[in-house]
């Protein structure tokens, strides 16, 4: 197997299904798992669900796919289909078309036009990805959101199960004093609380507040 193929099936062995890679670099789906059994590389199909990543579930799959559901915790495609058929949430024609449109994807698998394999990225770089914005950069061969490698290249550790979002939401603005850790969970409930009405947002708003000066004593 060529040098490049490893590395391709190395970086996405985890994020996408065997088949997907092997019809990415064309090759038989039965070589892209014997490499990756060889090296380690298992999926965790038994990975029990908690209850924010059900949440983050419930409240992202109208919006986003199953590979960006994926992505945001750390799962694979199969896993987000399954438990997403588990619960019942079937999104309607207009919701994927959207989805879809968003993306801009064009290859079944969900490979994007113009996507750049990770392995072929140069140490040290850092690039933008088009479908949400997020910066990202390759450090000792391995790819990071531009955001967590700045927060723990400073020195500061990363609680389980927390993730690392910027306070003014301006993705490009990765300084350390723009950077926090917060639960999903939270990211969720910031992310949506522009639809309510004004008076529930005071509420929550105050409610938030209370709980934050309570925990300080």
């Amino acid at each position: 197997m060529e040098k490049d193929h490893k590395q391709f099936i190395e970086k996405m062995f985890l994020k996408h299904s065997a088949q997907s890679i092997a019809d990415k670099l064309q090759i038989k789906v039965w070589k892209v798992r014997h490499y990756a059994y060889s090296i380690g590389l298992k999926k965790q199909i038994n990975k029990y669900w908690n209850s924010d990543e059900i949440l983050i579930l419930k409240s992202e799959y109208k919006y986003k796919g199953d590979t960006e559901i994926a992505e945001m915790l750390g799962r694979t495609k199969k896993q987000i289909e399954k438990k997403r058929k588990y619960l019942n949430l079937k999104r309607t024609t207009n919701q994927i078309r959207k989805i879809r449109g968003r993306n801009n994807v064009i290859y079944e698998h969900g490979f994007q036009k113009g996507h750049i394999p990770p392995s072929l990225r140069k140490e040290g770089e850092i690039w933008q990805r088009k479908k949400d914005k997020n910066f990202f950069t390759k450090q000792n061969g391995i790819v990071y959101k531009l955001s967590r490698w700045v927060w723990l290249s400073s020195g500061r550790k990363l609680k389980k199960g927390y993730m690392i979002v910027h306070k003014n939401k301006d993705l490009s603005n990765n300084n350390i004093s723009n950077l926090e850790q917060i639960k999903p969970s939270e990211n969720i409930r910031r992310n949506t609380i522009h639809r309510y009405p004004k008076e529930l947002k005071e509420v929550i708003f105050l409610s938030s507040k209370l709980k934050r000066h309570g925990s300080k004593k």
